[in-house]
């Protein structure tokens, strides 16, 4: 059986991720058009873009690189929020980032009243 390249391997993970190559690209600041290419061996990864996919997906370095091993890294419930959190200091905008900021900041007693509500919240 033949070793699938890099390109293949980084289509390989844009599917499992259901990511579009727009949306891929957008995560580790590239266009489309360069991710089509690298898909399509027509251009070849750099070191930077290799490390960027790896941290960004969580993808095994070794895997991408070689095929070798598992292609997501099994991460811990705790490197998972780390990882997260992460991701929305950098987002000046969002949301996400001022309800975080807005829990952390909450005395205990309004947690436990915060709790309570979320508690009640029926799922849609």
């Amino acid at each position: 059986m033949l070793s699938l390249t890099i390109g293949e391997r980084i289509k390989e993970i844009r599917k499992e991720l259901k990511l579009n190559q727009t949306e891929f690209g957008e995560r580790i600041g590239l266009k489309q058009t360069a991710i089509g290419m690298y898909e399509n061996n027509l251009r070849r990864v750099g070191e930077r873009n290799i490390l960027l996919i790896c941290k960004e997906f969580a993808v095994s370095e070794t895997w991408l690189r070689t095929g070798n091993g598992q292609m997501f890294i099994d991460m811990t419930q705790d490197e998972k929020i780390i990882a997260l959190t992460a991701k929305l200091l950098d987002d000046k905008q969002s949301f996400k980032k001022s309800l975080l900021t807005a829990i952390l900041e909450m005395p205990d007693e309004e947690i436990s009243i915060f709790e309570n509500f979320i508690g009640k919240l029926k799922p849609l």
